[in-house]
């Protein structure tokens, strides 16, 4: 299994709250990178990942795809960059539509997605015509870390692991660095000049009984629309927007999740308003 397959398997898993299956094997080679299944709505997925950080390579297109080409090892990247081709080869394929009724995937009756680096417009549409959802990896790796960020759970997931290792190790990197930077410039005050306009909102998780914090122009928020672009998905619900951070604060303890926090990103513990700490109940609340 590829580590770029271990991270969206970890995605789907913690984000989401799905249950997973990943590399299942089916006839005449072929192979399944992940199906997924909502445990309380019962829907279920087949995820295929494709990840190529290549600049000639890193973007899904709507090119043609040829059965022929495939053939010639020299074509043979280009040609499994394309929708056609996970719609042909991956998703299509008599021996993998076979196996996944073994699991009571029936055609038609579970959804598409394709996780890669990027798309064209071309590709977008063309993925949207043939009922295939398109998952950029760099939102999922960015979900994942904000989903994992201030957590002290010992994971015994290693990719969960190794990634909330790197997240502790950057976050007190910028921690040292920001306290360095006051210390030279010695301000007159701690707190930060902030827009008279700005807003805040809350991402609730119920996934992960989490609630989070944010400025209304951290990436993760996007001004209450998230990274998909949604104001609510499965995992959970954007809460908003608040001209005032106390209250959103107090917006984020009335959801009674178990952890309520400021972002990382955002609204780092060493930037704005001390008053304002973040809470890990004890309770399952």
């Amino acid at each position: 299994m590829e580590t770029t397959e271990r991270i969206v398997e970890a995605y789907v898993r913690h984000v989401k709250g799905w249950a997973t299956i990943p590399n299942i094997r089916c006839a005449k080679q072929n192979e399944i990178d992940l199906v997924a299944i909502d445990a309380v709505s019962l829907s279920r997925y087949h995820i295929e990942v494709s990840i190529s950080i290549s600049q000639g390579f890193r973007n899904l297109t709507a090119m043609p795809f040829d059965a022929e080409k495939m053939k010639d090892r020299g074509q043979q990247p280009t040609q499994r960059r394309t929708v056609g081709f996970f719609a042909e080869r991956k998703f299509n394929a008599p021996t993998v539509v076979d196996r996944l009724r073994q699991f009571g995937f029936e055609p038609d009756g579970y959804t598409r997605i394709i996780v890669t680096w990027g798309w064209t417009e071309d590709a977008a549409k063309e993925a949207m015509d043939a009922k295939i959802e398109l998952w950029d990896f760099r939102n999922i790796i960015r979900e994942l870390a904000e989903a994992i960020r201030g957590s002290h759970e010992y994971f015994t997931d290693d990719t969960l692991r190794t990634l909330n290792l790197f997240i502790h190790a950057s976050d007190e990197a910028d921690q040292n660095e920001h306290r360095e930077t006051a210390e030279q410039h010695k301000p007159s005050h701690s707190a930060p000049v902030r827009a008279a306009n700005e807003q805040f909102w809350v991402y609730e998780n119920w996934t992960n009984q989490c609630a989070t914090l944010h400025r209304e122009t951290c990436s993760f928020c996007n001004d209450g629309r998230g990274m998909h672009g949604k104001s609510a998905t499965s995992s959970g619900q954007w809460l908003g927007p608040f001209t005032d951070e106390a209250k959103a604060w107090e917006r984020a303890k009335d959801t009674h999740r178990r952890d309520i926090r400021r972002c990382g990103i955002c609204l780092p513990m060493t930037s704005p308003s001390p008053a304002i700490p973040n809470i890990r109940s004890r309770s399952n609340g």
